[in-house]
């Protein structure tokens, strides 16, 4: 299944065969221990473990299944983390800021839990190409959403009614947002990737091998 190999990793699909073969080996092995000549313990471990295929297809579902709830639940808490931030952030903003912040929060709101979402779901993923591109992706959109909300939080700012001298000092945010975005992103993706990836050690079960 070629979407189990994107998400659960192809190293996954593999090790799923190799464990079948490992344990029909070894079924034929103490069948020949046992009495049995080669060839009707080849045909009785075939018997009892049955195609290769069949199994491995049956076990892909079953992973797929499972990474693609791990994803789920690991998406929900990053986001709620996210949005949990937002309103934070917004609660401390300044009176004096109102306006900047509001405009700012907005569009953290889609960004933050955004960012958050691509580092948590990247550390359940198996292929690398999709986890790193995932991760790319998020710190792009933070990176985006930061610009535009310092950009456009300004803008609301220096529009209200006697705006302070501090809402046209928006030169240097704005080239920092640009030139230097992307750190906050990656920190944040990084946070999320490493969190998430220990949860999901210590909440993952030793895998059986009998």
């Amino acid at each position: 299944m070629g979407l189990v190999r994107w998400i659960a990793g192809p190293r996954a699909c593999t090790e799923i065969r190799e464990e079948f073969r490992v344990h029909r080996d070894e079924c034929r092995a103490a069948l020949v221990a046992q009495g049995l000549a080669p060839e009707q313990a080849d045909a009785e471990a075939a018997h009892r473990f049955g195609d290769e295929e069949a199994h491995a297809r049956r076990c892909e579902s079953e992973l797929l299944e499972e990474r693609l709830g791990e994803l789920r639940r690991a998406a929900a808490i990053a986001a709620t983390c996210g949005l949990a931030l937002v309103g934070a952030l917004y609660a401390s903003a300044s009176e004096s800021s109102l306006p900047f912040h509001q405009v700012f929060c907005l569009h953290l709101l889609y960004g933050l839990p955004l960012v958050l979402v691509a580092g948590a779901c990247a550390a359940r993923l198996g292929h690398w190409v999709v986890r790193y591109g995932l991760l790319g992706l998020g710190v792009l959109v933070f990176w985006l959403e930061l610009f535009l909300g310092t950009h456009m939080g300004y803008g609301a700012w220096q529009s209200m009614d006697s705006p302070p001298e501090e809402a046209f000092a928006d030169g240097a945010q704005l080239l920092g947002s640009l030139l230097a975005g992307w750190l906050p992103g990656f920190f944040l993706a990084g946070t999320a990737f490493s969190v998430s990836a220990l949860a999901s050690r210590i909440g993952s079960p030793p895998r059986a091998t009998g």
